[in-house]
């Protein structure tokens, strides 16, 4: 078969060893296809990040910065190669600088948060969250802007709405939400807190925690009881999909002061709730268990 002119796209979706058969072929789309294969293990390829990071860089040679992303994480993460995050910057950055895409500054500023160490750090973060926005942004960006707005600093000085632009933008609903049940930032609103929980319910678990707690707990405070068939209603379809004991804690506290306030009423839905998160609690302690069990025998 040929396929010395198939171009990135087709390739992409062929298994991996036609692409290997392209590469042999000396199709020039073929060496970038391949580093992405051997970097992530598809298409049938196996993952192998040196492989990776050799095919990626005779890409990025021959091709320009296309490349630079994925090899600006195999250098930040050592994958099959000694962390360098001096190289991780720099092909971070001349991935945006080519290809005008806003992740690569985005993926910069989020190196020096993670890592307090590097030098110039304060000026820097702040520098590539501003080129990532001269591009347009993406939600990585938003987000870190959004909390620094949230937090107040020198380049981005406190400011509440231009946060909540910001995170509505990366559609990050959580930190949203938290914003406005935390009094630590501003006053509570505790019925905007409940509509962020909802709105990022879809994929973040947490959400659900959260949403069912103000549902049930601040309900319950304020005698608002249409709000708690919601917050029972979240509650126990989180309670049977999620092992995470904290929230599920998070959630009983909620429960516990709703049963309180109600009465009797609802008692047979929160008593449902509490079963269901006792044996939570169970599963994860033997897990637990078995876990430091297998460390001792080992």
């Amino acid at each position: 078969m040929d396929l010395r002119n198939c171009t990135k796209q087709e390739l992409s979706q062929m298994p991996y060893e036609y692409v290997r058969e392209a590469y042999y072929q000396h199709n020039p789309n073929a060496v970038w296809i391949l580093g992405v294969f051997f970097r992530h293990g598809k298409n049938g390829a196996p993952q192998n990040y040196e492989k990776a990071r050799q095919l990626l860089e005779i890409a990025y040679e021959y091709e320009g910065a296309g490349s630079g992303f994925i090899l600006g994480n195999i250098y930040e993460e050592g994958l099959g190669t000694t962390v360098d995050l001096k190289k991780a910057e720099d092909y971070y950055c001349a991935f945006s600088e080519e290809t005008h895409d806003p992740t690569g500054y985005s993926a910069a500023a989020f190196l020096y948060l993670k890592n307090e160490n590097l030098p110039n750090r304060d000026e820097k973060i702040p520098e590539y969250l501003k080129k990532s926005e001269a591009l347009g942004g993406c939600p990585l960006s938003d987000t870190l802007i959004g909390q620094l707005y949230i937090a107040g600093t020198p380049d981005f000085p406190k400011d509440i709405n231009k946060a909540v632009f910001y995170l509505e933008r990366s559609k990050n609903y959580k930190i949203l939400g938290d914003l406005f049940s935390d009094e630590k930032n501003i006053e509570p609103n505790y019925k905007l807190a409940s509509y962020y929980y909802e709105l990022g319910m879809s994929d973040n678990m947490d959400c659900c925690a959260k949403y069912a707690f103000l549902n049930l707990y601040y309900g319950s405070i304020n005698e608002l009881w249409t709000n708690v068939p919601k917050g029972i209603s979240v509650a126990k379809k989180y309670l049977k999909t999620n092992n995470n004991y904290e929230s599920s804690f998070f959630i009983l506290k909620a429960m516990f002061l709703f049963l309180i306030k109600r009465k009797i009423l609802k008692v047979l839905n929160c008593v449902l709730i509490i079963y269901i998160l006792l044996v939570n609690v169970i599963v994860i302690l033997k897990i637990k268990i078995n876990y430091i069990i297998q460390l001792l025998i080992h």
